[in-house]
């Protein structure tokens, strides 16, 4: 779990934890919208 992580960066957030046992992870700024709808777009498309 990422969790630790986003503990004291109140400008971070977990939004999905999807279990595959290997640490990976997406981050880019909570103001990108266009970045975050491309890239929830690809994850979708990968499941």
């Amino acid at each position: 779990m990422v969790t630790w992580l986003v503990k004291e960066r109140r400008d971070l957030a977990v939004i999905q934890q999807i279990p595959t046992h290997e640490k990976l992870g997406i981050a880019f700024a909570k103001a990108n919208v266009g970045l975050r709808h491309s890239v929830n777009e690809s994850l979708e498309n990968i499941k």
